[in-house]
């Protein structure tokens, strides 16, 4: 059985993106990932904002505190 030419899929429901609460108080847009590893994006609370340029997370067994505008952890 063939795919039909017309056959599209749309990209909004299946691209993966950042589930923010409304109480974290970080932008959607705040950051823009190109990879990771050992974050756990099952836990609920995995990423927070420490201050206004501080992200707290933790990747395997580690916290991170990442600096966001100079990329220092």
């Amino acid at each position: 059985q063939e795919i039909p030419a017309d056959k599209f899929y749309e990209y909004e429901k299946l691209h993966s993106r950042p589930f923010v609460s409304p109480e974290s108080e970080i932008p959607e847009d705040l950051l823009h990932l190109y990879y990771s590893f050992g974050y756990d994006i099952r836990s609920g609370a995995n990423l927070k904002l420490l201050d206004d340029r501080t992200l707290i997370f933790i990747a395997g067994n580690i916290l991170i505190l990442l600096d966001i505008l100079t990329k220092e952890q």
